[in-house]
């Protein structure tokens, strides 16, 4: 997580094993979206984290999801931390799910991308169409399989 990130929002919260981990390291409960669009996790997130804003709805919907919390507004939003299947995603939704993110991302905000493929997991064209840079920061080694993490953000 980027040094002084305080607004997050986590796509593909899934069990919330990334939900606790931002948590357990400082992002306060009501600063953070977690978005599922599997309505038992879902309703398992809203039991885990019941402070946390957990939304049931599409990636591609963000903005829509980011104004209902009534806590940030879309553009004041630091991170946009992802587990979903970006890898197996055909390109046009891979388009729409990074523009909705960087939507909602304040300018210097960045999106982070855990995934299990030896590459970075977003399609070249789509970054090049939407004016990102891509970078790996880090492998969780105690993944299995290690996941790889990398950070886009716009081209300065």
């Amino acid at each position: 997580m980027p040094p002084g990130s305080q607004r997050v929002v986590e796509l593909g919260a899934g069990t919330g094993a990334i939900t606790d981990a931002l948590l357990r390291h400082g992002i306060q409960p009501q600063a953070l979206l977690a978005v599922e669009m599997n309505p038992v996790l879902h309703r398992l997130l809203q039991r885990r984290f019941p402070d946390t804003h957990v939304a049931c709805g599409d990636a591609r919907h963000l903005h829509t999801l980011v104004h209902a919390t009534r806590t940030f507004a879309p553009g004041q939003v630091d991170v946009v931390c992802s587990s979903l299947g970006l890898l197996t995603m055909p390109h046009d939704l891979q388009h729409d799910i990074l523009t909705a993110a960087f939507q909602v991302l304040h300018p210097q905000g960045v999106f982070i991308q855990y995934t299990y493929g030896p590459n970075h997991p977003l399609d070249d064209g789509v970054r090049q169409q939407l004016g990102l840079e891509c970078r790996r920061v880090g492998l969780a080694w105690r993944n299995l399989p290690p996941a790889r993490v990398y950070v886009y953000s716009r081209r300065a």
